[in-house]
């Protein structure tokens, strides 16, 4: 009887394998490893799709901002109706385990080549060599986000840019551009631009800055972590490396000289963000200025009219936070009456004795843009310039943490 049941095997079906569990481990493990091949090989999948002249969409097969599966080894090829053309593929939100599961672009529908990208971005324009591109997707075996979903279409132009701009156009009005907008968080791997233009020749694009809330915010480009440039455009809309900025709330931005002299005064924005985390973006006003005889006026965020008697402002921004790019805001005090100047005095004053060089204060301009001094309570500030106007700055970097920097009061003198 016993001889008997030693003789026996143990039989179990697991996915369609017949596994022995009699025997030494490494037979078990064996037989473990052949049904997670199978069961693997079972998720491989490849499907051909036809690019037209309208964008249609895929995703990673789960549903939008559902969780992909275990194992996932997809493959898409996508090809055009004309043979002259190419394909671009472009993500609308890309969520992967960093590291582990891999989205690979293919510039041929030869898999075996090179890709040309492994960490694609939502925003640039993928486009094939020639009529065929292949997106192929891996997922390991745990930990599954929501994957990714993109569109696709045929492009037969002659040169196809990396950059899709979404292109904004400036009148004499402003207008705002909230990103992304009803207080939703933007998508990881985001690699976004934005370019705006004025609608009137030689008229210049201004922008401001109300909001940028950044996850991680950084000054480098070369970093992990998310940032947002202003750049002066080039010809073809290619940024011009030798200016860009980091936006600092409440400070106004000009199109500089035109670059190259033949292109229109052109601002545009670039939105970086890792693989990590979320953030509400930013909120940005922007509008065109034409007449050459404003000069500065640009600049000031705003322009208060002095009269014989005293009127009041105060800086307004809430308080309480520290800002990762600072925080700006200039006023201009202009007498209403002709052979007059305005005059401003301090009424409050919040002590920044303790901060250090460049960490920020509030400046008096006696002689429009000239002749900045640091302001102090009690002194009465008199325009010296001919036009009888001052004004007014606070700044306050991105070390501190904001709060109210001052209320003054102001009118017009006349002698």
């Amino acid at each position: 009887m016993y001889g008997l049941l030693s003789s026996l095997s143990f039989l179990t079906e697991v996915n369609g394998i017949v596994l022995d569990t009699t025997g030494n481990d490494n037979e078990k493990t064996k037989d473990v490893e052949l049904v997670e091949m199978k069961a693997k090989e079972e998720r491989i999948l490849s499907t051909t799709m036809t690019a037209t002249t309208s964008w249609k969409y895929f995703d990673d097969g789960s549903g939008m901002y559902r969780d992909y599966t275990a194992n996932l080894d997809t493959t898409w090829i996508i090809k055009t109706t004309n043979p002259s053309c190419r394909v671009v593929v472009e993500f609308v939100y890309i969520r992967i385990e960093k590291g582990y599961d891999f989205v690979k672009i293919y510039q041929t529908a030869e898999l075996e080549s090179d890709y040309f990208d492994d960490h694609p971005m939502v925003g640039p324009w993928y486009a094939s060599e020639a009529n065929k591109l292949g997106v192929r997707f891996t997922s390991d075996s745990n930990v599954h986000q929501d994957g990714f979903r993109a569109k696709y279409i045929q492009n037969c132009a002659t040169t196809i840019p990396e950059r899709n701009f979404m292109k904004l156009s400036a009148t004499n009005s402003w207008k705002t551009l909230d990103y992304p907008a009803q207080n939703k968080l933007y998508e990881v791997r985001l690699h976004l631009f934005w370019l705006i233009q004025p609608s009137t020749k030689n008229c210049k694009v201004i922008v401001q800055f109300n909001s940028v809330l950044l996850d991680q915010p950084t000054y480098d480009e070369d970093s992990n972590q998310d940032y947002l440039l202003v750049f002066q455009a080039g010809r073809n809309h290619d940024f011009n490396d030798d200016y860009h900025d980091y936006p600092t709330i409440g400070e106004r931005m000009i199109a500089l000289k035109d670059y190259p002299s033949d292109n229109p005064y052109e601002l545009a924005f670039q939105l970086n963000t890792n693989a990590d985390n979320r953030a509400k973006g930013f909120v940005v006003q922007y509008k065109q200025v034409c007449n050459s005889n404003t000069n500065d006026d640009w600049r000031y965020n705003e322009i208060l009219s002095a009269s014989n008697d005293w009127k009041t402002v105060k800086d307004s921004y809430p308080t309480g936070i520290a800002h990762p790019y600072g925080i700006s805001r200039h006023w201009s005090f202009r007498p209403t009456s002709v052979g007059c100047k305005a005059r401003v005095e301090l009424i409050m004053l919040r002590d920044t004795s303790t901060w250090g060089e460049f960490d920020g204060g509030v400046y008096i301009y006696l002689s429009d843009e000239a002749g900045s001094q640091s302001a102090r309570v009690g002194l009465y500030y008199d325009s010296t310039h001919g036009n009888g106007r001052v004004s007014l700055r606070f700044y306050v970097s991105s070390s501190q943490v904001y709060s109210q920097m001052f209320e003054a009061r102001y009118r017009q003198v006349c002698y």
